[in-house]
């Protein structure tokens, strides 16, 4: 019978063997009854039908290579369950030809029991990717497997059975002795036996002679039930080249190509593959393989290894933008939480990180960088108190709030600033038993500025000894403090009660540790008052400008005489605002003391004094007549010098002299 995609011929010449097989048993049974001393021998039937086709595509073009074919016996032409099945792998030749032996993949071949009934059988077809082919009815060949049956008695072999001894001639039963050579012995039984088994159920052979249901069950024609482990085996045993795989699972589909017009069989492979072969770990790996049309299934990549971990295939990706692999969660820096397994939460550590609407306590040092020139970079508002800073430590040169100002440049930069909107309120106001507000500075160490009535810079210090209300030091050629009022307030303001209000350092001759100035035609720019004390007090040398009045410029004690009435040691004590440092208070200060005449007694200040306020005073017992000259005098002294004439007890000045003098110049 010949269809679209194969052709199939029985081979007839089956049923000759068989029946000569059946005949064949027959003669050597009654040859074995003959002659009982010989060994019997029985013939085998084989169970096997020779079946041929041809194998094509739906074009109608041959198939090639290795083909799996599903053989299929039914009881009616089209529908109902198949009687028995069995799925063999067929090569065919260059025009699709092949053979197959019906039964060879199972070790009963195929079951005479379906042709007891003598009805038709039909032949179904399946290629592995097509729909079934339509079924073919048998010949008579495959009913003479029956015939096999002739040489069992009862389904029993026949060595399964004793052949009775001939009686001896002239003996009676009763007569006979022992069993005489001529009984045979019973051969070895090789029955297979059976309690009964179950419908749907496979047999299994639990020993070589007894049948028993095996954990495979069969649904209808759809499923195959294994009720215990599905084992499927290693290859082989490893070895220190290499290691052995199990065999493989396939999952086969169909899908239609449409470059070939054809359908391709789509397989996916589970197998079991050694891992760290030949290491002192080795492990295995559960891998999937995939194979399209008829090429051998290959690795994809994917696979599970012995700890349950699993490794994608190259380009993998997971919902969303980002890629990878994610193996956990750590807490990183500021954050708390984390994990590796369900549900994940971070946290803020609240120990590390400040919080808006908390209050927070810093450690450490904060910096704060802001490039827009018109904020500032730190901003605080409060309805009592915008910044507050305590320091708990006493090391020298400590401070609750420090502003360093480090740009160069010739614009004004300022290292705290402080604004005050109402009369009463303060710049910056610093509280403290060192200094209340301190700054240093390469202009100023401490400015404020007031608009109003109020104050620029306050300093309140309290009651501990030597403590500053306001402190500004300067190392360059600024000021320490600087304060400026463009009203009726004070450019600076010092309040204490048993140290220093107002308290500055200069550390370099351009320099001024305090520093006021007052823009307001005759305002003030340091101003000092105690009502029972100085307003102003200082022990050390006070300077001003040479051209403004109000304090001295230079001082000087000339001893004329010594005690015995001789010549004295000349300039004893002195002072020279000019000077800076020791010099200034050193004799002789810069100064130059020379005696022209008995009286006439002159210093050279080494700078103008003719344009200052002089006046001396006399040291002398018996009392004199002296005067001041300067520029034009007798003796016309330049205008760096004072020239004093001295006349004790008469007139002209030519005898006595006085004992010393003072001289100042304002």
């Amino acid at each position: 019978m010949k269809t679209s995609h194969f052709q199939s011929a029985l081979t007839l010449s089956l049923a000759v063997i068989l029946v000569a097989g059946g005949l064949t048993c027959l003669s050597q049974a009654q040859q074995a009854q003959a002659q009982p001393k010989q060994t019997q021998q029985t013939a085998v039937v084989p169970t096997l039908v020779n079946f041929s086709g041809t194998l094509t595509d739906l074009n109608g073009k041959p198939l090639a290579g290795t083909v799996g074919v599903t053989f299929l016996l039914y009881k009616d032409e089209q529908g109902g369950a198949p009687l028995w099945l069995e799925t063999q792998n067929v090569t065919p030749d260059e025009n699709g030809h092949y053979s197959a032996m019906l039964g060879s993949t199972r070790p009963e071949g195929l079951p005479t029991d379906v042709f007891v009934s003598g009805e038709a059988r039909w032949l179904a077809v399946e290629v592995q990717g097509q729909t079934p082919l339509p079924r073919v009815l048998l010949l008579s060949v495959p009913y003479a497997l029956k015939a096999g049956d002739a040489e069992t008695v009862g389904g029993l072999p026949a060595s399964a059975f004793v052949l009775a001894a001939p009686v001896a001639s002239g003996a009676t039963p009763s007569s006979a002795g022992p069993a005489s050579s001529a009984m045979a012995p019973p051969p070895a039984t090789s029955n297979v036996t059976t309690t009964g088994g179950t419908v749907n159920a496979i047999p299994l052979f639990s020993t070589a002679t007894n049948i028993q249901n095996s954990i495979l069950t069969q649904t209808a024609t759809t499923a195959i039930n294994v009720v215990g482990k599905l084992n499927l085996p290693s290859n082989g045993t490893a070895t220190a080249t290499g290691g052995k795989g199990s065999r493989p699972m396939d999952f086969v589909s169909s899908a239609f190509n449409s470059g070939t017009a054809a359908a391709a069989p789509q397989t996916f492979q589970l197998q079991a593959e050694a891992a760290a072969n030949n290491t002192v770990a080795p492990s295995g790996t559960l891998n999937l393989l995939f194979a399209s049309g008829t090429t051998a299934p290959a690795e994809t990549g994917f696979k599970i290894s012995s700890k349950g971990l699993i490794t994608f295939a190259t380009g993998q990706t997971f919902p969303g933008t980002g890629k990878g692999t994610i193996t956990g969660v750590t807490a990183g820096t500021g954050l708390t939480g984390g994990g590796t397994t369900g549900a994940v939460t971070l946290n803020v550590d609240t120990t590390k990180i400040p919080q808006l609407g908390s209050a927070n306590s810093f450690s450490q040092t904060m910096s704060v960088n802001v490039s827009n020139p018109l904020i500032g970079a730190l901003n605080a508002t409060s309805a009592y108190q915008a910044i507050v800073g305590t320091m708990t430590s006493n090391d020298f040169f400590t401070a609750a709030i420090t502003g360093n100002a480090t740009a160069s440049g010739t614009g004004t930069t300022i290292g705290v600033m402080g604004n005050a909107s109402t009369s009463s309120g303060y710049g910056v106001y610093g509280s403290g038993n060192g200094a209340g507000v301190y700054g240093v500075g390469g202009s100023a160490g401490v400015y404020g500025t007031t608009s109003s009535s109020g104050s620029s810079v306050n300093g309140v210090q309290g009651a501990t000894e030597n403590a500053t209300a306001v402190r500004g030091d300067d190392s360059g050629n600024g000021q320490g403090v600087v304060g400026t009022s463009a009203g009726t307030g004070y450019g600076v303001y010092g309040s204490s009660q048993s140290g220093t209000g107002v308290y500055g350092i200069s550390n370099s001759l351009a320099g001024r540790g305090v520093s006021g100035a007052n823009s307001t035609t005759g305002g003030v720019g340091v101003y000092g008052s105690d009502t029972t004390g100085f307003g102003f007090a200082t022990d050390s040398n006070v300077t001003q400008a040479l051209g403004m009045g109000g304090w001295v410029k230079a001082m000087v004690y000339v001893q004329v005489l010594s005690a015995s009435g001789g010549p004295g040691a000349g300039i004893v004590r002195c002072f020279n605002s000019q000077l800076s440092g020791s010099g200034q208070s050193t004799p002789p200060c810069g100064l130059t003391y020379t005696k022209d005449a008995v009286g006439d007694y002159n210093v050279d200040f080494g700078f103008e004094v003719d344009n200052r306020f002089p006046t001396f005073t006399l040291e002398t017992a018996g009392g004199g007549i002296a005067s001041l000259c300067r520029g034009n005098c007798f003796l016309n002294p330049t205008s760096h010098q004072l020239d004093l004439v001295v006349c004790v007890g008469q007139n002209p000045c030519t005898t006595s002299e006085v004992t010393a003098f003072y001289l100042f110049v304002y």
